[in-house]
């Protein structure tokens, strides 16, 4: 939250709840927030701005949220172009205007909707701590697999290596050597019994 500017540090003040939620899932992610009204004359100009604002950006997730009210104070998300511009946007849009029991139109057009701005939060970003884990966790698994396939290539290799000492000309005339001598030992044994008989 430090990378924020004064004015975006003010409206963390008034959205605590996704700045709060944010840092706690992962205090490195880089938030932006964008000064649009939510109710009123003029709140859906300023909506349709900062989801334009947000597509020239490189965000990944756009999260237009509110907490709830009555019908009249969510109507600038039942207003066509907010509709529109949700539905034509690339960036995804997690939808979290009002509460559980509050449905807007921009609720239905966007990729994702949610109860509440935290819960959007808690959807759009993984928990640092659990995703540090699944790599340690992945990178354990990897390791093991690499070392057992090289277990079973050094196997295979010295495989190899005991087939080609035997196949090679060297090697082939080794074991014709000690045949030989083994050949020899034995006339050899047999010379030495038929002398001693006679």
């Amino acid at each position: 939250l430090h990378l924020l500017s004064r004015r975006q540090r003010q409206m963390c003040i008034r959205d605590r709840d996704i700045c709060n939620v944010t840092h706690r899932r992962n205090p490195y992610v880089q938030i932006r927030l964008y000064p649009a009204k939510v109710q009123g004359e003029g709140a859906a100009q300023t909506v349709i701005r900062g989801i334009r604002y947000f597509e020239k950006t490189d965000v990944d997730t756009i999260i237009i949220g509110r907490g709830g009210g009555s019908i009249e104070d969510l109507w600038a998300f039942n207003e066509e172009q907010v509709a529109w511009a949700i539905f034509n946007a690339e960036t995804p849009i997690i939808s979290a205007t009002g509460h559980e029991i509050d449905t807007t139109v921009a609720d239905m057009v966007a990729d994702r909707r949610e109860s509440n701005p935290s819960t959007a939060v808690m959807h759009a970003l993984p928990v640092v701590a659990e995703t540090v884990a699944g790599f340690d966790r992945r990178l354990e698994q990897l390791t093991m697999l690499i070392s057992g396939r090289i277990d079973r290539l050094a196997r295979s290799l010295d495989g190899y290596d005991r087939q080609l000492r035997l196949l090679s000309p060297s090697g082939r005339m080794d074991s014709q050597r000690q045949q030989l001598d083994r050949i020899e030992k034995q006339i050899n044994e047999l010379m030495a019994d038929k002398i001693e008989d006679r």
